[in-house]
């Protein structure tokens, strides 16, 4: 890919720590890496309730915080994690979306430049 492997690591951190905060302990995350025409897709699943108490497009706005369906005092989150990472995708001209939501889970889709 044409962006630099920390920004990735730290991209592709922050959607599998905000699939953590929205999974219950029983629940799974998945992660799939595939090409994407001009791009690589990498999509990160949970089976949370699905995005609850916000728009769904608005999760990656700064301090956006949805509904939580259960309070996990090990998971403290800020609303920043997703906005961070919109942004470094946009800012390498491409875009992170919420692929699907429900009550079986969520997904969110990476697209990013291959190389």
């Amino acid at each position: 890919m044409r962006i630099p492997p920390h920004l990735l690591r730290r991209m592709v951190t922050a959607l599998v720590e905000n699939a953590m905060s929205h999974t219950p302990e029983s629940g799974r995350i998945g992660v799939t890496v595939a090409a994407a025409g001009q791009n690589v897709r990498i999509m990160v699943r949970d089976t949370g309730p699905g995005i609850i108490g916000i728009e769904p497009g608005r999760v990656f706005e700064r301090f956006a915080r949805g509904r939580p369906a259960w309070h996990n005092p090990a998971r403290t989150s800020y609303g920043i994690g997703l906005a961070l990472v919109k942004d470094a995708a946009l800012r390498h001209g491409e875009d992170v979306t919420v692929a699907e939501t429900g009550p079986e889970g969520t997904v969110l889709s990476l697209e990013l430049p291959s190389a």
